[in-house]
């Protein structure tokens, strides 16, 4: 399911007369199930077992792991292989703007991510 369009994606990049260094991400856990619709167990286990097979596939560089991140701040195991996804707000102080969204990073997360995201793309240049 995520599979395919993730792949469109990084298509159109290899195409491009560019030929851009491309870089893609795993997602940040998802802190409550059913929140915005979206299960925990895809973005938690699912997407976090595609996303390295896709740029593996493809010859990318490991993907920039956002899951981690998050994982070291907030740990989370909820949605995750052997344990039950969870219908209640897990706070986390990177998500959201009261701490409750369970899914969107807010200021402070989205500040770690452009950290992360800018030394992975400054150590690649050198390589």
């Amino acid at each position: 399911m995520f599979a395919v369009p993730l792949q469109a994606l990084i298509d159109v990049y290899k195409a491009m007369p560019s030929k851009p260094k491309i870089h893609i991400m795993s997602p940040p856990p998802l802190y409550r199930d059913g929140v915005y619709g979206m299960l925990q167990t895809a973005i938690n286990t699912d997407l976090q077992r595609l996303v390295p097979e896709v740029a593996a596939a493809n010859g990318l560089d490991a993907p920039i792991d956002l899951y981690g991140l998050f994982q070291g701040e907030c740990p989370i195991s909820y949605g995750t292989p052997g344990v039950a996804a969870n219908a209640t707000d897990v706070f986390c102080d990177w998500i959201g703007h009261d701490g409750t969204d369970a899914c969107h990073p807010n200021n402070e997360g989205y500040g770690r991510i452009a950290e992360l995201v800018w030394q992975i793309i400054k150590r690649s240049e050198t390589e």
